[in-house]
């Protein structure tokens, strides 16, 4: 699936399947949410192995510096891609949200049985409240990204131009290697929520008979 229109077929699938609408399949569903669960999982679990390069790099023996520098070096490369779909994934949702709200309003207006009137207006408000707190982890995500993915692109341009025991001890003692850590873990933290409420998300919406 494309990632730039991954979240227009998410809110476009929840739209309809909120709204009673029985055109879109499940399949179809269940894949646009399983795809950007899988998604945030890879960036979470990068985030750890770009942590883990950036401290390995800053304990590394001697012998070990290109090696580790190589590997770190990859993985800060990897993880500003990565930083970039968080950023277009929040982008994203922030304006199919709206429209995905206008959309179930003008179909909830088309509902005249009370009883089913209600049914739909609490399966609204659990697929809607669910998808706020996607949208402000995601923004969370996306603002420790950017501290984040500069700290690690300046260890990887001062060290690749000094690959020497003493530059690498220079730089490690410096507040920006502490700053990617904090900023690291920020946006894992944000990623953790964000994966959670796609979880329960999908579970609100999919039908028992389909898990």
């Amino acid at each position: 699936m494309d990632r730039q229109t991954s979240w227009v077929g998410v809110i476009v699938v929840v739209a309809v399947s909120v709204a009673g609408c029985a055109s879109t399949p499940v399949e179809r569903k269940e894949a646009s949410l399983v795809d950007l669960h899988d998604s945030m999982v890879a960036i979470r679990g990068q985030i750890d192995k770009t942590l883990a390069s950036l401290n390995g790099l800053t304990s590394a023996s001697p012998d070990r510096l290109p090696a580790t520098y190589q590997q770190f070096a990859k993985d800060t490369d990897k993880i500003a891609e990565q930083a970039a779909t968080v950023d277009e994934e929040s982008r994203q949702l922030q304006t199919r949200s709206a429209e995905w709200l206008a959309g179930w309003r003008k179909s909830q207006a088309e509902v005249q049985d009370p009883e089913l009137k209600a049914l739909s207006e609490r399966r609204h408000a659990q697929a809607l409240e669910r998808i706020q707190n996607i949208d402000r982890s995601l923004a969370e995500a996306r603002e420790a990204f950017a501290p984040f993915v500069a700290n690690l692109q300046d260890v990887k341009q001062v060290v690749g131009n000094d690959l020497t025991p003493n530059g690498v001890a220079a730089v490690s003692g410096t507040a920006v290697v502490q700053n990617a850590n904090q900023a690291g873990g920020a946006a894992a933290r944000a990623l953790d929520a964000t994966i959670a409420d796609l979880e329960v998300l999908t579970q609100t919406l999919t039908p028992v008979s389909s898990r």
